[in-house]
């Protein structure tokens, strides 16, 4: 059974560095809450981070620690004024489970995340957050705020969130449902599948591709409003539409031909574009 080793309330004025080190065998468990933070920046080796709705005015941190020997990881934590950094180091070779990082947060908090493989899960949480990770994944639940995340080979799982997106990953897919735009956003892939459906007619300019995967964007019942482009490889790309273009043209990209279409539903904005290199895009009513 998981023990409390630590509770801890920090007040907001305090310049503290706490460091723990994970214990061997079971795993053990500290727990802080601080006061007043409005920006956390998280730098875990694969650890993973998961933020959660918390108390107004006050963060709340716990960390569940897996590795085995006792020193093999240690995680630091710094509060200074408004802003927590939280650090994992590994410190010599270990095995069992990655650090778990959980953050009980509330409206309007900025969150900074950095991992090799680590991945990050929000949920239920209005805010800024952005996210670099090597293989880590991103999963974001019921969400609202601005949203900038990358990795390289991990996936996105997205439902029923509301804002800014602008989210990459070179070979994961992307998976958005419910998806509501207020500011210009992009969704992007360079070679794994991305698929978005939208909760709403979007009103800002929306952007969804990949360069050699499936590109498809569904509307879900909702009217279709704008300028709509599709981009493809002339060759070997593939553009499906309901409705009939206005007009198309052929441009050379990287040496490559490609084509462009598009057409027009009521005004000319937004913008939403859909684009691949070699795979197929695709608009659905």
């Amino acid at each position: 059974m998981t023990s409390i080793s630590k509770l801890l309330l920090v007040p907001a004025s305090a310049v503290v560095i706490l460091i723990l080190t994970a214990f061997s065998g079971n795993d053990d468990e500290t727990a802080w809450k601080f006061e007043d933070i409005r920006l956390i920046k998280v730098k875990t080796l694969s650890g993973d981070c998961i933020i959660e709705k918390g108390k107004t005015g006050e963060v709340g941190v716990n960390v569940v620690k897996g590795y085995n020997p006792r020193k093999a990881c240690r995680t630091l934590v710094r509060h200074d004024g408004e802003t927590l950094e939280i650090t994992e180091e590994i410190t010599g070779t270990g095995s069992g489970r990655s650090t778990i990082w959980t953050l009980y947060v509330p409206d309007d908090i900025e969150v900074e995340f950095f991992s090799t493989s680590g991945g990050m899960k929000i949920s239920d949480v209005k805010g800024k957050f952005s996210g670099q990770t090597a293989s880590g994944s991103y999963e974001l639940t019921n969400c609202e705020g601005k949203f900038a995340f990358n990795t390289a080979s991990g996936d996105y799982d997205i439902r029923n969130c509301r804002g800014m997106f602008k989210i990459s990953s070179a070979s994961g897919d992307i998976d958005a449902v419910g998806l509501e735009v207020d500011a210009r956003s992009s969704l992007a892939s360079a070679s794994g599948n991305v698929k978005v459906t939208v909760g709403k007619t979007p009103e800002y300019d929306l952007n969804v591709g990949s360069a050699s995967g499936r590109a498809v964007l569904d509307y879900d019942g909702n009217s279709l409003e704008g300028y709509f482009e599709f981009e493809a490889n002339a060759r070997t790309g593939d553009i499906d539409s309901p409705i009939d273009f206005d007009d198309e043209e052929t441009f050379y990209k990287n040496k490559q031909r490609y084509v462009r279409k598009w057409f027009v539903r009521g005004n000319d904005k937004p913008e939403i574009t859909i684009g691949t290199g070699s795979g197929r895009v695709a608009l659905k009513e």
